[in-house]
């Protein structure tokens, strides 16, 4: 349960990272080096938290999925979906143009929330190696580690055409 926990904390923290990254790769952030402080933080966080769930080898590249994007790529851009489309409607050229500096003020709530989430996460991250053992979640999946690889990549290769789909259409 503790183990959930923490994956979804991570969840939440990749939605508001992404959301953030947008402000900042258009320099428009406040305070940016804050949140480059805290998304760094946050790496190091889920990279030792997922070796310590899954074992060094499939935590490593669940960290790396999420260090690329991919993650969000496939599942988690649903969460962001009400805000990109509405940011299409009413800005159309910023993505036909690539013009990024036309984006909506930055939402406070989710700019401090994230530096909170990463706080947190670092403390439920140490209480982790009191509370579980090394590679436990590794071993609750390991009974039906096939079937659980091609439902992994059937959900991220039909996450990307669908999100390909909603966006072009909408």
């Amino acid at each position: 349960m503790y183990n959930l926990v923490i994956l979804l904390l991570i969840i939440i923290g990749l939605v508001f990272h992404r959301y953030l990254s947008a402000y900042s790769e258009s320099e428009i952030l406040p305070y940016p080096v804050g949140f480059h402080v805290f998304s760094s933080l946050f790496a190091l966080i889920y990279v030792v938290g997922f070796i310590w769930m899954f074992g060094f080898w499939l935590g490593i590249t669940i960290a790396l999925l999420c260090f690329f994007q991919i993650v969000y790529a496939s599942i988690l851009w649903i969460f962001l979906l009400p805000w990109l489309i509405g940011l299409k409607q009413r800005r159309p050229f910023i993505f036909n143009l690539g013009s990024q500096n036309e984006l909506p003020p930055v939402n406070i709530t989710v700019y401090g929330g994230f530096s909170l989430l990463v706080i947190i996460l670092g403390g439920f991250t140490i209480g982790n190696f009191f509370l579980s053992d090394y590679g436990s979640v590794y071993r609750s999946i390991t009974d039906n580690s096939v079937n659980l690889l091609i439902i992994a990549i059937v959900i991220l290769v039909l996450g990307n055409v669908v999100r390909k789909f909603v966006m072009r259409y909408t």
